[in-house]
């Protein structure tokens, strides 16, 4: 993800344009939770303990481990600098890795009860973003895109969005629930581009994501 200098290293200006398309990235997601949560009432960038009241790591360290939405878990370390590792806490549960899905090690940590922390690498442009098991989050992969066909948020309309699904399995039943907001960026009634995901699948079974919009549902098998 990022472009190397002549000397190897990462310049703040890699990391600058990666920000920026990892912004692009989560547009979907952060409009659709955004634009929901202005009816709904309720927060976006939170605390652990927002989602996870009953566990006591969730009250600590709070600047380091961020709730985006109930799906996504930020793990960066905004307070130190010139730090190369860091404990972060993973309330109870699976949580895969957004971004860094290269690394085998912190691609997907399972967390026993009641939580638990996991040491990670914190240099300048390490962060985390973790799905939570049992929820799904639209995404579209800029990178992927290209440096050179993304220039303003109206650019991702012509690609096609993807739905990120990290199941919750109970060793019958695998599911997960999220939603979506179809925004063109120009149509103020929204409501009628509003989606209601459900992903299913019996241990071994056949796979059914319903999408409902507007009391209709379509069933893809």
């Amino acid at each position: 993800m990022f472009k190397a200098t002549y000397s190897g290293t990462v310049s703040y200006t890699d990391i600058m344009t990666r920000a920026v398309f990892i912004k692009y990235s989560m547009i979907r997601y952060y409009y659709t939770e955004l634009s929901m949560l202005s009816k709904e009432g309720g927060a976006f960038y939170k605390p652990l303990f927002f989602e996870f009241p009953g566990e006591a790591g969730a009250y600590e360290n709070q600047e380091w481990n961020i709730m985006i939405g109930s799906a996504a878990k930020l793990g960066i370390l905004s307070t130190e600098t010139g730090k190369d590792t860091n404990d972060f806490y993973f309330p109870e549960g699976t949580w895969c890795d957004v971004f860094n899905t290269k690394d085998a090690a912190t691609n997907c940590i399972t967390s026993p009860a009641p939580g638990s922390t996991k040491t990670l690498a914190t240099k300048a442009y390490d962060f985390y973003l973790h799905l939570r098991a049992g929820y799904m989050m639209p995404f579209q992969d800029a990178f992927k895109m290209g440096y050179d066909k993304i220039k303003t948020s109206q650019d991702l309309k012509d690609h096609p969005m993807e739905l990120h699904i990290l199941a919750d399995c109970d060793g019958t039943n695998c599911i997960a629930n999220g939603r979506y907001l179809n925004d063109d960026g120009l149509s103020l009634n929204v409501t009628a581009n509003e989606y209601t995901l459900a992903y299913a699948q019996p241990v071994g079974g056949v796979i059914t994501l319903t999408v409902t919009a507007n009391d209709r549902a379509a069933v893809v098998d």
